[in-house]
């Protein structure tokens, strides 16, 4: 049937290689012609992942981006609910990243907490920081 669409969860676990490593899934297509065949690539990583962790005073709220290497954006968002988020990111030696942390308020300020490879700081030690 022309424009069908079929969703088909699938889920994959794999241990942290010894080296890099491209697992290459090929994916076919067959029920109808024309018959379509691609290939999915997940990389795998060989180097230790550190995380990142961004928490909110429970007044505020700050939005920010994991910028990696290959400039690909990770977005990253503390609510005014002292919710915290988490990206976590292979530890490769020589590689950059950059984080970019914004107040999504014009009207007043946020007070957020950063982690590395540890929890951001929770909202009670974060207590004596004031508007």
């Amino acid at each position: 049937m022309p424009k069908a669409a079929l969703a088909v969860p699938v889920t994959f676990s794999f241990k942290r290689p010894a080296a890099d490593k491209d697992v290459v899934i090929n994916v076919n297509i067959s029920d109808a012609p024309p018959q379509w065949t691609n290939k999915v690539i997940v990389k795998l990583s060989s180097h230790i992942p550190v995380s990142v962790n961004l928490t909110a005073k429970s007044y505020g709220s700050a939005n920010g981006y994991v910028v990696t290497p290959g400039r690909t954006l990770q977005k990253l968002s503390a609510k005014e609910t002292a919710t915290a988020d988490q990206y976590s990111c292979p530890t490769i030696a020589g590689d950059s990243y950059e984080l970019v942390i914004a107040n999504p308020s014009i009207t007043g300020e946020s007070y957020y907490s950063v982690g590395f490879a540890t929890s951001a700081s929770t909202t009670s030690r974060l207590s004596a920081i004031r508007p």
